[in-house]
């Protein structure tokens, strides 16, 4: 939404807090012209702010009242929780199939409001920028019957766990519906995958309804097929990797998530180009107006990936900076820093360190901070965080070494909006 490093938007974990960023994506182009849409998942406080759209259908989870809730009543149905009748809690990796009908689930309702903005509602006379925003994949892991039905009789992967995973000892019960780190029986995690990929498969099957909407004529009026359409994800989840779930940690089932673009054949592209160097979310507003020869505020920390898609670079960084600020407990608060090759991890409140090689080892197994040669390994990455974090209010490094302990709140200290600090 502002192409902006999470330091630099002041957000570091996640806090009911106004956001006022001094621009925006839809901003941005609103202001260049085009009718600018929202619906679904905005997230954002205050609620009701429209930061740069022009219109909302809002709708950040599947229960309290929103406009798909208010809808969702004037069918008949009662509005559904994340403790809906279905029974299964919010943050949990139990899974059953939902209890409402497959056209009145909320993925469902986004893709047909969209298509409806697309085919009678947008205004013909200006370009648009439409922000499909779908709250699944997410827990409560409850996707219709005909996907469960695809998947629960399926073998699904077993789960990734490291040697640096916590040992539980054997699977255990009772550890509480939000407990992040949790060793679960075989039955139970695969259903949970289960759910989980068939809810993908739910959500792939409305933005296939929405592709299909730009691609065709609808009642007389053209949704153009030279639209540029990007595909991302905030987050993943751990999914029972390491004997983890839910999200925040810089894990590659979490913070690993897809970003596709598919640009109109005007533009000239080369098909299928794949870039295996560090990218982040920040980069998706720069990537977009420089597509569209707008200009990028001098705010952005992100970088325009236009280069990349042309087959002109491989690369707009050699190491990308994440942080999380903890969610479920604050000892998971984290700095670490990717390269193409690389993940680097600093628990910042316990001074823990990992490292893993990402090319010979995708799934994170091995922990290269337990091994012999660690210091030798560390030593330079600790180096390379240091100068990402010299600087930084908090204090957690004092220009030589990483000081472990230090404050790491959701929101960063003395954070002024229109400030870009010189460690960014």
């Amino acid at each position: 939404m502002t192409g902006l490093a999470p330091a630099a938007h002041g957000m570091v974990g996640f806090k009911y807090e106004d956001f006022d960023p001094p621009h925006t994506l839809p901003g941005e182009l609103r202001n260049a012209g085009y009718e600018t849409k929202l619906v679904g998942k905005l997230h954002l406080q205050p609620k009701g702010k429209r930061f740069g759209f022009d219109h909302m259908l809002l709708t950040d989870g599947i229960g309290g009242q929103t406009d798909y809730t208010a809808w969702l009543r004037e069918q008949g149905e009662t509005a559904p929780d994340l403790c809906g009748d279905h029974g299964v809690t919010g943050e949990y990796w139990a899974a059953r199939p939902d209890t409402l009908d497959e056209r009145k689930k909320h993925s469902y309702w986004i893709a047909s409001k969209t298509i409806e903005f697309l085919s009678r509602q947008r205004d013909p006379s200006c370009p648009f920028f439409l922000n499909v925003s779908f709250f699944d994949p997410h827990t409560p892991f409850i996707p219709p019957k005909g996907h469960w039905d695809r998947y629960i009789n399926r073998e699904t992967p077993a789960a990734a766990v490291g040697d640096w995973a916590r040992d539980f000892g054997g699977p255990q019960k009772g550890l509480g519906p939000f407990a992040p780190h949790a060793h679960i029986d075989d039955q139970d995690l695969h259903e949970c995958r289960a759910a989980y990929y068939a809810t993908v498969h739910f959500v792939d099957d409305q933005v296939g309804r929405i592709l299909k909407c730009v691609s065709s004529f609808q009642k007389g009026r053209i949704v153009p097929r030279d639209t540029l359409i990007v595909f991302i994800s905030d987050h993943g989840e751990m999914l029972g990797d390491h004997h983890m779930f839910s999200k925040t940690f810089p894990y590659e089932a979490s913070a690993r998530i897809p970003f596709l673009v598919r640009a109109p054949h005007r533009y000239g592209f080369p098909e299928e180009i794949i870039c295996d160097t560090p990218v982040g979310l920040q980069d998706v507003m720069p990537t977009i107006l420089d597509a569209v020869d707008l200009p990028v505020p001098d705010t952005c920390t992100g970088k325009s990936l236009v280069p990349i898609l042309r087959g002109e670079s491989a690369r707009v960084r050699d190491i990308l900076h994440g942080e999380h600020s903890g969610h479920a407990d604050p000892d998971h608060a984290t700095q670490f820093l990717v390269s193409d090759e690389h993940k680097y991890i600093w628990y910042t409140h316990s001074g823990r360190e990992q490292l893993f090689d990402l090319e010979n080892d995708p799934d994170e197994l091995k922990d290269l901070a337990l091994t012999e040669d660690a210091e030798n390994r560390l030593q330079p990455w600790r180096d390379k965080m240091i100068e990402f974090l010299n600087g930084r209010p908090e204090g957690f490094t004092d220009g030589k070494n990483l000081l472990p302990g230090r404050p790491h709140d959701h929101v960063f200290p003395d954070y002024q909006p229109d400030s870009i600090y010189p460690f960014l």
